[in-house]
């Protein structure tokens, strides 16, 4: 489970998902990265609709965590082997 623009695996420190109004999901440091603060506005790079933000400061209060992806990267993490018994 990762970003489809910067494809790190999405985790709730590091790359964490947020949501556009579209549907669509993106880490926060590819979403600094798609706004333009001439126009106000960033373009999701999946269905190219273009979303109003003030500025980059508030871009974590206007896209929440996804937190189902977060959930769903978690439950795909490999987990230590079991300790087996003589």
């Amino acid at each position: 489970m990762e970003c489809n623009v910067c494809l790190n695996e999405w985790d709730e420190q590091k790359c964490i998902p947020r949501m556009l109004p579209c549907g669509h999901s993106f880490c926060g440091d590819c979403l600094l990265l798609l706004f333009k603060p001439s126009s106000k506005e960033l373009t999701c790079p999946k269905c190219l609709l273009p979303h109003k933000a003030d500025n980059v400061d508030k871009l974590d209060k206007l896209f929440p965590k996804n937190w189902a992806l977060i959930a769903l990267a978690d439950s795909h993490k490999p987990t230590a082997p079991l300790l087996q018994m003589k």
